[in-house]
């Protein structure tokens, strides 16, 4: 039999063994904790992309929250239940605050898709986006069509 033979730095590197194993000296729920961390880390990275759309940067804060609140619990949380509570209510009120963001954003977003929709709609009707007078102009431009393509790229 091949023994596996581990790295000496990861035997010996306390983030490797914090981070990447459960701790015997947490609660079990204490390491399951680190778990959950690790999804709202990626999503929180995720949402940071808010910050790319103009004027709706409310996904981006929530982003960063979560993700700070994630570090929190991925790496600065004490061995044992009195070294790590401060930390995990810090972290849970961050990631608390990022769930509001997000909910703010979802609504501001919802607002923004429906304000571009009905913008599209009105203009179309309004004949906006067709010239009668032009000789290339073969039909009207179909409205739902114009609608549903703006909100396509919103959404």
């Amino acid at each position: 039999r091949h023994a596996t033979k581990q790295s000496p730095f990861l035997a010996q590197s306390p983030a490797f063994i914090s981070m990447c194993s459960d701790d015997p000296n947490n609660l079990p729920e204490v390491n399951k904790v680190k778990g959950v961390a690790i999804a709202v880390l990626v999503f929180g990275v995720i949402s940071c992309l808010g910050f790319l759309v103009p004027g709706q940067w409310w996904g981006g804060i929530g982003g960063v929250l979560a993700v700070i609140g994630a570090s929190v619990l991925l790496c600065c949380t004490g061995s044992g239940a009195s070294a790590s509570a401060g930390s995990h209510i810090g972290a849970g009120v961050l990631i608390a605050s990022a769930a509001i963001v997000h909910a703010v954003a979802v609504i501001v977003y919802i607002v923004f898709w429906a304000n571009v929709v009905n913008a599209v709609n009105d203009n179309c009707d309004d004949g906006v986006y067709s010239n009668p007078d032009d000789p290339n102009n073969q039909d009207e431009v179909d409205c739902d069509a114009l609608s549903g393509v703006a909100s396509a790229f919103i959404g």
